[in-house]
């Protein structure tokens, strides 16, 4: 965890191909930003309450358009944030897992979908997407059940040598 508002960055390199993923501190959610050749991936956004700190953190980054926006479920501490980056930026897909969640929040969420002219993709266990200088593969999940957690969407990110595993809350 660590202070308040901050985010911390690792820096995937091999050969002549860059990859940045910061880590936001967005409390008990989740917020990741992924930046590779000009592309950005934003895995969840935390909670309502760090939610403009993760749209000021993108803005910082000059960033316009997130390529990707995953939502790996719709739990509030995961997907607050998502909804004002909708507002904020251009977002070319959206990404998350295929179940009704019965909240505002999701409602917010899917009204922002559309709002982009877009609907959530629900992308099949396997399912590879290039990135950047890397790519990214849906692990999860296989089938909805009951518990949200259960549902998220979690991610294999690789980029040469260096893979990471996006779980949400799986």
């Amino acid at each position: 965890a660590g202070v308040p508002s901050a985010a911390y960055t690792a820096e995937a390199a091999s050969a002549d191909t860059t990859m940045a993923v910061h880590f936001l501190d967005v409390g008990q959610g989740l917020s990741i930003l992924v930046q590779s050749r000009g592309k950005n991936l934003l895995y969840d956004g935390g909670d309502r309450g760090h939610s403009s700190f993760v749209v000021s953190y993108l803005q910082k980054q000059n960033i316009s358009t997130i390529d990707y926006m995953i939502s790996s479920h719709y739990d509030e501490d995961h997907v607050s944030g998502l909804i004002g980056c909708l507002s904020a930026f251009q977002v070319d897909n959206v990404i998350g897992a295929d179940y009704v969640h019965d909240s505002f929040l999701y409602n917010s969420f899917v009204d922002g979908v559309a709002a982009q002219g877009l609907e959530v993709q629900h992308p099949a266990v396997g399912t590879e997407y290039e990135f950047g200088s890397g790519e990214f593969t849906v692990l999860s999940p296989k089938e909805i059940s009951r518990e949200s957690n259960a549902n998220s969407v979690a991610i294999k990110l690789t980029n040469g040598d260096n893979s990471f595993i996006f779980t949400g809350d799986a």
